[in-house]
Formats: structure tokens, sequence, C-alpha cells
């Protein structure tokens, strides 16, 4: 249970660094690569965007959740 608090925290904190490069804003959500798990398919969690199951070399880590840039 504390591993998820750590990673959760990391992840927020991690995010409150980011800014959108079109809009400025600082409201972003992380971008996931793979096959989600279904705790992941079903989150409520708006801070993190599911971004396929294909990564490429320079596939972005964040969204903005203002522009969607």
């Amino acid at each position: 249970m504390s591993d998820k608090i750590i990673d959760l925290d990391e992840r927020r904190k991690a995010r409150d660094t980011v800014c959108c490069p079109i809009c400025r804003s600082k409201d972003v959500a992380r971008i996931v690569y793979g096959y989600p798990s279904d705790e992941l398919l079903h989150s409520k969690d708006d801070d993190i965007q599911l971004g396929g199951c294909v990564v490429f070399e320079g596939s972005p880590e964040f969204q903005c959740k203002h522009c969607g840039c």
C-alpha cells in the first residue's frame, strides 16, 4: 500500500513541474503507454491519459488538460 502512495506522490510532484508548451498551463496529465490493467482502465483519475500500446521515440509523456496538446 505504501508503494502506491509513494508512486502517487512522485507522479504528482513530476506533473507539477511540467507545463504545456502551447498554452503554458500546468494542468497536465501523465500519458501511460502499454496494455492497461483493469484497475487503470476503470480509474477515475484524470491525472492519467492512456497513450496506446505502441511507443515511439519522442512520444509525449504528458497531455495538457486545458488545450489538449
